[in-house]
């Protein structure tokens, strides 16, 4: 099972901080960085003594790394300056996303997706309407597992979600994931534990090894254990 935190944006001495340099408190707009803080464990991204961080100090190494723009948004650049290890591969749209001037993902393929990369022992940030219903994606959640159907495929997502703080499943607030997942966040790094449905667990290393060479750290090292990881038997 990937290892998560749950963090409530609503409460705790974060709640009322400002996502500097913006004017906006964390508890109305901190659900990205929630999300992303309750993934960290998976990553091995820990306080010292090994315990996980909790939202208030994330947004502190956050804002030391300019990481927040004006209007209290997490860049990803920001991520990547803050936690070294971490790459950002994607931020993808949907066509459930009718806000979206992006290029969009068919909703069925963005959910495989979404599997391989908890597969690949990756939690991962969800867009989600939680405001006023209303179609548009509002709020960020975290996925770090799924369950299939009688088909085989993604019939539901076990979620941590920022708004209240609570471990659910996608269809117990959102609806089906197939018609109400509108966009996901690829964030990789090096991965602790993986679904137990997994079948794509001896990769997981070897795709946080790649995004390493992607960003040009320990090139020849990473590339040499890559390969090493392919032929291996």
């Amino acid at each position: 099972m990937i290892k998560t935190s749950l963090y409530n944006q609503w409460s705790g001495p974060w709640a009322n901080r400002i996502l500097t340099p913006s004017n906006f408190l964390f508890a109305n707009y901190g659900c990205f960085i929630d999300a992303l803080t309750m993934g960290l464990p998976n990553w091995a991204i820990l306080r010292d003594d090994g315990t996980p961080l909790d939202p208030g100090e994330v947004l502190t190494k956050l804002i030391a790394k300019n990481a927040l723009n004006s209007d209290g948004f997490l860049t990803y650049d920001g991520v990547m300056r803050t936690f070294p290890q971490l790459y950002y591969h994607d931020r993808v749209y949907t066509t459930n996303d009718p806000s979206s001037n992006h290029s969009e993902m068919n909703a069925d393929i963005a959910v495989r997706k979404v599997k391989k990369l908890l597969d690949h022992g990756q939690p991962t940030i969800l867009a989600v309407d939680n405001a006023d219903n209303d179609g548009y994606p509002d709020h960020a959640v975290l996925a770090y597992d799924y369950i299939l159907g009688s088909d085989g495929k993604i019939s539901d997502f076990f979620i941590n979600d920022p708004d209240g703080g609570r471990a659910i499943k996608f269809t117990e607030k959102y609806g089906p994931p197939l018609t109400k997942l509108y966009g996901y966040v690829a964030i990789i790094g090096p991965p602790l534990e993986y679904p137990s449905q997994s079948t794509d667990a001896d990769d997981g290393t070897s795709i946080w090894k790649s995004a390493e060479i992607k960003k040009g750290h320990n090139v020849q090292t990473y590339s040499r254990e890559l390969i090493d990881s392919f032929l291996s038997v």
